[in-house]
């Protein structure tokens, strides 16, 4: 669990995808506080979110726990070609054909 820093008991993940986005939602009942002008993971975290067209939202009040919310795009997968066989014959495991 996330003891170390937020003192944290108990935690939530939620998955939506609504309006052309996915949202990942991480909510836990720490200790709250968390600043990203303080130290750098927060901020390198907010920076690759941001690189992908995504962004991220924490609210951290003190003393009522951490919810961080990263939000992206939702691209379509790329079209590609589906290659299909016809299996010609079966070879057993013994090497002969069946």
């Amino acid at each position: 669990m996330s003891r170390k820093y937020a003192d944290a008991t108990a935690a939530t993940v939620a998955i939506r995808r609504e309006d052309g986005r996915v949202t990942v939602e991480i909510a836990d009942d720490g200790v709250g506080g968390a600043d990203a002008g303080r130290g750098s993971g927060l901020r390198g975290l907010a920076d690759r979110v941001a690189a992908l067209d995504g962004t991220l939202a924490l609210e951290s009040p003190a003393g009522r726990g951490n919810t961080l919310a990263r939000r992206d795009p939702v691209r379509a997968a790329p079209r590609v070609p589906v290659e299909r066989s016809v299996p010609v014959g079966f070879v057993s495991p013994g090497g002969g054909s069946a």
